[in-house]
Formats: C-alpha cells, sequence, structure tokens
C-alpha cells in the first residue's frame, strides 16, 4: 500500500510541475494545480464525498484543462471509493474514449474490468 501511495503522489506532483511550468503560470493555472491538488488530497485522505465534489468542480471550471484525462482517472476512482460501480465504469470508458492516448487511458482499461 505504501508504494502506491508514494508513486500516485509522485505522478500527481509531476503533474502539477508540468502544468505549472508549460502554461505560463498564470493566476488561472495556479488555481487549476490547486484545485486538482485538493481534490487528490481528499481523494489519498479517503475523503471521497469532498474529492467527488472538487474534482466536479475542476471539470466545469476548467473544462479545457491539460490534465482533465487526470481528473477523469481519479474522479472515477473516487467514484469506486463510493461503492458507484456503475458511474466509475462510465467514468473509465469515458476516459479512454476521450484520450485514449493518455498515459492513464491503459490503467483506466484495467480498472473498469474491476468495477
Amino acid at each position: 500500500m505504501g508504494n502506491i501511495f508514494y508513486t500516485n503522489t509522485a505522478v500527481v506532483v509531476c503533474l502539477l510541475i508540468v502544468m505549472f511550468c508549460s502554461s505560463g503560470n498564470s493566476l488561472a493555472d495556479v488555481r487549476e494545480a490547486e484545485l486538482f491538488e485538493k481534490a487528490y488530497e481528499y481523494y489519498i485522505n479517503y475523503n471521497p464525498g469532498k474529492a467527488l465534489e472538487t474534482f466536479n468542480l475542476f471539470q466545469q471550471q476548467f473544462p479545457d484543462s491539460s490534465a482533465l484525462y487526470s481528473v477523469l482517472f481519479w474522479r472515477a476512482k473516487t467514484l469506486m471509493q463510493l461503492k458507484r460501480s456503475e458511474e466509475a465504469a462510465m467514468g473509465f470508458r469515458k476516459l479512454r474514449e476521450v484520450f485514449p492516448e493518455s498515459s492513464y487511458s491503459l490503467f483506466a482499461e484495467k480498472e473498469g474490468r474491476l468495477t
């Protein structure tokens, strides 16, 4: 379990660095990174209700985000924590359809089979 946590945390940190460095560092970009980090923190701290709420807010505020594939993945994982398997499976399918080349697509396919 510890290895998964550190691997996931490393992925999130890398994603935040890429988002922040590649986007010109505007205030909106900082808000985007902060909102993603907050949602992910809720997820890893087993607060799925707040995580889902925050991932949904991210999608509403940043529908064209370069991190949207990551948000879709972690939102679906959050739905799994909430035992909302059908919605989670739909989220994983959406990720694979919209972002088939993303690094999360393979994980989404695997997770989708588990729901």
